[in-house]
């Protein structure tokens, strides 16, 4: 059996430093079949990174029936979270006639179209775009040194959330099916020198919580033609 976007799940509490210490309902954003994992986005009846100016959807209960959720509630395309098969633990609803609009705030928040953040000097706070070096807990946790931000450059700016797809030396990496080797560019340089291309595994786009998951910039900046090919495969994830 097929689960579909749209689909609202429980998840477990989440177990590590910093993560939300109850069960919590999420959105499915991804297809995938039963006994498989899934990319789903976070759910709250807070609206704290609102007031940061964070992409959501509300989702009224009374005036969307069958969505399986139970009070007025934000959803939060900007804090995805990578669930494993056995994380999902109960489902309660779906989003229907909701999911175009989830799917343009997921495309707001991941600033699709907007370009890198040195290149906007409105934005210079932004790190959309930059290359992180993860902090040693996550990336034991991932198996992962460093990552693109992707997140939409106001937003990025606060320091919250930050979505993420995370990137390896090419050279020292296994590639998955949906993995992107990029090998044209120097932008990689800046990361190591030695570097001669670098994975991007788009399977495994994620949030992390900046303070806590993100050691530093690394001094990198993804590339104009790789960012397009990047931002391509990520529309084929979620859109298709």
């Amino acid at each position: 059996m097929q689960r579909r976007p749209g689909e609202v799940w429980f998840l477990p509490p989440q177990t590590e430093d910093g993560g939300d210490g109850k069960s919590r309902r999420h959105v499915l954003l991804t297809s995938c079949d039963e006994g498989e994992g899934g990319t789903v986005a976070y759910a709250s009846t807070k609206t704290t990174e609102r007031a940061f100016g964070a992409s959501s959807l509300f989702v009224n209960p009374s005036l969307s029936r069958g969505s399986g959720f139970t009070k007025p509630t934000h959803i939060y395309p900007g804090r995805l979270v990578l669930a494993a098969s056995r994380d999902f633990l109960r489902m309660t609803g779906r989003l229907v006639a909701e999911l175009p609009e989830l799917r343009s705030a997921l495309m707001l928040a991941l600033g699709i179209g907007t370009g890198c953040a040195r290149r906007r000097a409105e934005t210079a706070a932004s790190w959309r775009g930059k290359v992180v070096r993860f902090s040693s807990g996550f990336r034991e946790a991932v198996g992962y040194s460093f990552g693109i931000v992707l997140t939409e450059h106001r937003y990025s700016a606060w320091r919250r959330y930050q979505i993420i797809v995370p990137m390896d030396d090419l050279a020292m990496s296994q590639p998955v099916e949906g993995d992107i080797p990029i090998t044209s560019g120097t932008w990689f340089r800046d990361v190591s020198r030695t570097m001669m291309g670098v994975l991007l595994s788009v399977s495994e786009i994620q949030s992390v919580f900046h303070r806590d998951e993100i050691e530093s910039w690394t001094g990198a900046t993804i590339d104009d033609s790789a960012l397009a090919v990047l931002e391509a495969a990520i529309e084929r994830t979620f859109l298709v």
